[in-house]
Protein backbone atom coordinates (compact mmCIF):
# COMPACT_ATOMS: atom_id res chain seq x y z
CA UNK A 1 0.00 0.00 0.00
CA UNK A 2 2.76 2.44 0.90
CA UNK A 3 4.57 1.74 -2.39
CA UNK A 4 1.39 2.47 -4.35
CA UNK A 5 0.81 5.61 -2.29
CA UNK A 6 4.33 6.84 -3.03
CA UNK A 7 3.88 6.19 -6.76
CA UNK A 8 0.77 8.36 -6.74
CA UNK A 9 2.56 11.01 -4.69
CA UNK A 10 5.43 10.97 -7.19
CA UNK A 11 3.06 11.27 -10.14
CA UNK A 12 1.38 14.31 -8.59
CA UNK A 13 4.47 16.14 -7.37
CA UNK A 14 7.36 15.29 -9.69
CA UNK A 15 6.37 18.05 -12.14
CA UNK A 16 6.32 20.61 -9.29
CA UNK A 17 9.99 19.97 -8.73
CA UNK A 18 11.15 19.66 -12.33
CA UNK A 19 9.46 22.91 -13.34
CA UNK A 20 12.18 24.67 -11.33
CA UNK A 21 14.84 23.21 -13.66
CA UNK A 22 15.98 20.69 -11.09
CA UNK A 23 18.27 17.80 -11.99
CA UNK A 24 16.56 14.40 -12.00
CA UNK A 25 18.58 12.96 -9.09
CA UNK A 26 17.91 16.08 -7.00
CA UNK A 27 14.21 15.83 -7.87
CA UNK A 28 14.00 12.21 -6.73
CA UNK A 29 15.73 13.06 -3.46
CA UNK A 30 13.42 16.03 -2.91
CA UNK A 31 10.44 13.75 -3.53
CA UNK A 32 11.66 11.34 -0.85
CA UNK A 33 12.11 14.19 1.63
CA UNK A 34 8.64 15.59 0.81
CA UNK A 35 7.12 12.14 1.28
CA UNK A 36 8.71 11.60 4.70
CA UNK A 37 7.73 15.09 5.89
CA UNK A 38 4.13 14.48 4.85
CA UNK A 39 4.23 11.01 6.42
CA UNK A 40 5.36 12.34 9.82
CA UNK A 41 3.11 15.39 9.61
CA UNK A 42 -0.07 13.42 8.93
CA UNK A 43 0.57 10.95 11.74
CA UNK A 44 1.24 13.67 14.29
CA UNK A 45 -1.23 16.36 13.28
CA UNK A 46 -3.76 14.41 11.17
CA UNK A 47 -4.43 14.61 7.44
CA UNK A 48 -6.97 17.41 7.87
CA UNK A 49 -4.38 19.62 9.60
CA UNK A 50 -1.54 18.82 7.24
CA UNK A 51 0.79 21.74 6.47
CA UNK A 52 1.53 22.28 2.77
CA UNK A 53 4.94 21.45 1.33
CA UNK A 54 6.15 24.20 -0.99
CA UNK A 55 8.95 23.74 -3.51
CA UNK A 56 11.11 26.85 -3.57
CA UNK A 57 13.37 27.75 -6.47
CA UNK A 58 15.88 29.85 -4.51
CA UNK A 59 19.30 28.25 -4.16
CA UNK A 60 20.07 28.08 -0.44
CA UNK A 61 22.13 26.19 2.10
CA UNK A 62 18.92 24.64 3.43
CA UNK A 63 17.28 21.54 1.99
CA UNK A 64 14.10 22.02 4.05
CA UNK A 65 12.65 24.65 6.35
CA UNK A 66 9.49 24.87 8.46
CA UNK A 67 7.83 28.29 8.63
CA UNK A 68 5.02 29.52 10.87
CA UNK A 69 3.56 32.80 9.62
CA UNK A 70 1.97 35.55 11.73
CA UNK A 71 -1.31 34.83 9.93
CA UNK A 72 -1.36 31.37 11.52
CA UNK A 73 -0.53 29.57 8.27
CA UNK A 74 2.23 26.98 8.30
CA UNK A 75 4.35 25.51 5.52
CA UNK A 76 7.33 23.31 4.89
CA UNK A 77 9.67 24.67 2.23
CA UNK A 78 11.77 22.29 0.16
CA UNK A 79 14.88 23.55 -1.63
CA UNK A 80 15.76 20.89 -4.24
CA UNK A 81 18.56 22.75 -6.04
CA UNK A 82 21.74 20.68 -5.62
CA UNK A 83 20.00 18.67 -2.92
CA UNK A 84 21.91 15.47 -3.57
CA UNK A 85 25.25 17.24 -3.24
CA UNK A 86 24.17 19.00 -0.04
CA UNK A 87 22.84 15.85 1.62
CA UNK A 88 25.82 13.73 0.54
CA UNK A 89 28.19 16.35 1.92
CA UNK A 90 26.25 16.52 5.18
CA UNK A 91 26.09 12.72 5.37
CA UNK A 92 29.86 12.44 5.00
CA UNK A 93 30.41 14.91 7.85
CA UNK A 94 27.85 13.10 10.00
CA UNK A 95 29.43 9.70 9.40
CA UNK A 96 32.89 11.08 10.14
CA UNK A 97 31.54 12.37 13.44
CA UNK A 98 29.77 9.19 14.49
CA UNK A 99 32.65 6.91 13.53
CA UNK A 100 35.52 8.94 14.99
CA UNK A 101 33.93 10.51 18.07
CA UNK A 102 31.12 8.11 18.91
CA UNK A 103 32.02 4.75 17.36
CA UNK A 104 28.56 4.35 15.82
CA UNK A 105 27.61 2.57 12.59
CA UNK A 106 27.49 4.68 9.39
CA UNK A 107 24.18 6.40 8.70
CA UNK A 108 22.49 5.48 5.41
CA UNK A 109 21.13 8.00 2.93
CA UNK A 110 17.57 6.85 3.66
CA UNK A 111 18.01 7.37 7.40
CA UNK A 112 19.55 10.78 6.78
CA UNK A 113 16.55 11.95 4.74
CA UNK A 114 14.16 10.44 7.27
CA UNK A 115 15.94 12.30 10.07
CA UNK A 116 15.79 15.64 8.22
CA UNK A 117 12.04 15.17 7.80
CA UNK A 118 11.65 14.40 11.51
CA UNK A 119 13.64 17.53 12.35
CA UNK A 120 11.27 19.80 10.40
CA UNK A 121 8.11 18.19 11.77
CA UNK A 122 9.53 18.54 15.28
CA UNK A 123 9.75 22.29 14.60
CA UNK A 124 6.06 22.36 13.75
CA UNK A 125 5.33 20.49 16.97
CA UNK A 126 7.37 23.04 18.92
CA UNK A 127 5.32 25.86 17.38
CA UNK A 128 1.99 24.12 17.99
CA UNK A 129 1.75 25.06 21.66
CA UNK A 130 1.95 21.44 22.84
CA UNK A 131 3.80 21.23 26.14
CA UNK A 132 7.07 19.41 25.51
CA UNK A 133 10.04 18.78 27.74
CA UNK A 134 12.54 19.66 25.07
CA UNK A 135 16.16 18.71 24.75
CA UNK A 136 18.29 21.59 25.99
CA UNK A 137 22.04 22.30 26.16
CA UNK A 138 21.56 23.37 29.79
CA UNK A 139 23.51 21.34 32.35
CA UNK A 140 20.23 20.93 34.23
CA UNK A 141 18.87 18.86 31.31
CA UNK A 142 21.43 16.02 31.25
CA UNK A 143 19.69 12.81 30.03
CA UNK A 144 19.92 9.77 32.31
CA UNK A 145 20.25 7.20 29.52
CA UNK A 146 24.01 6.64 28.88
CA UNK A 147 23.76 6.51 25.08
CA UNK A 148 21.49 9.55 24.95
CA UNK A 149 23.73 11.42 27.38
CA UNK A 150 26.75 10.73 25.15
CA UNK A 151 24.90 12.11 22.13
CA UNK A 152 23.65 15.10 24.14
CA UNK A 153 27.17 15.95 25.34
CA UNK A 154 28.48 15.85 21.77
CA UNK A 155 25.64 18.04 20.45
CA UNK A 156 26.02 20.42 23.37
CA UNK A 157 29.68 21.04 22.55
CA UNK A 158 28.78 21.61 18.90
CA UNK A 159 26.03 24.01 19.94
CA UNK A 160 28.37 26.28 21.91
CA UNK A 161 31.11 26.08 19.28
CA UNK A 162 28.58 27.17 16.64
CA UNK A 163 27.48 30.11 18.76
CA UNK A 164 31.07 31.30 19.06
CA UNK A 165 31.61 30.72 15.34
CA UNK A 166 28.41 32.63 14.58
CA UNK A 167 29.51 35.60 16.68
CA UNK A 168 32.78 35.80 14.75
CA UNK A 169 31.39 35.30 11.24
CA UNK A 170 27.86 36.68 11.24
CA UNK A 171 28.11 39.50 13.79
CA UNK A 172 24.31 39.53 13.74
CA UNK A 173 22.35 38.54 16.88
CA UNK A 174 19.24 37.77 14.82
CA UNK A 175 21.06 35.15 12.76
CA UNK A 176 22.53 33.57 15.87
CA UNK A 177 19.11 33.49 17.54
CA UNK A 178 17.32 31.93 14.57
CA UNK A 179 19.99 29.39 13.63
CA UNK A 180 21.25 28.42 17.09
CA UNK A 181 18.11 28.54 19.20
CA UNK A 182 17.07 26.04 21.87
CA UNK A 183 14.36 24.91 19.42
CA UNK A 184 17.07 24.10 16.91
CA UNK A 185 19.06 22.15 19.49
CA UNK A 186 15.94 20.16 20.39
CA UNK A 187 15.10 19.37 16.76
CA UNK A 188 18.73 18.49 16.07
CA UNK A 189 18.70 15.97 18.93
CA UNK A 190 15.55 14.30 17.58
CA UNK A 191 17.15 14.22 14.13
CA UNK A 192 20.36 12.65 15.40
CA UNK A 193 18.57 10.02 17.50
CA UNK A 194 16.65 8.82 14.44
CA UNK A 195 19.67 8.99 12.12
CA UNK A 196 22.10 7.18 14.42
CA UNK A 197 20.20 4.73 16.53
CA UNK A 198 16.91 3.83 15.00
CA UNK A 199 17.62 3.41 11.27
CA UNK A 200 16.31 0.21 9.74
CA UNK A 201 15.14 -1.61 12.87
CA UNK A 202 12.45 0.71 14.14
CA UNK A 203 8.71 0.40 13.62
CA UNK A 204 6.57 3.17 12.14
CA UNK A 205 4.92 3.74 15.52
CA UNK A 206 8.30 4.12 17.20
CA UNK A 207 9.39 6.63 14.56
CA UNK A 208 6.36 8.79 15.23
CA UNK A 209 6.90 8.49 18.99
CA UNK A 210 10.47 9.73 18.56
CA UNK A 211 9.27 12.96 16.96
CA UNK A 212 6.88 13.30 19.91
CA UNK A 213 9.61 12.34 22.36
CA UNK A 214 10.48 13.92 25.64
CA UNK A 215 14.06 13.97 26.76
CA UNK A 216 14.11 10.52 28.35
CA UNK A 217 12.01 8.66 25.72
Amino acid sequence: MRELAFREFKRLHFWRIRCHNIETRDAHMALALMWYIRWFDERIFGASARAPIIVHDVITDYVAYYVSFKSGEESYFIYPHRMERKILHDLQILNDEVSVTRGAEPVSMRCRILAIAAHEVRHRLQASGVVLRRFSPSLEAVPRDPWLRDLWEFERVQYWLNIERGRRIWDDPRLITSSLSIEEFDARMVERIIAERYGAHITERELVNLVLTEAEA
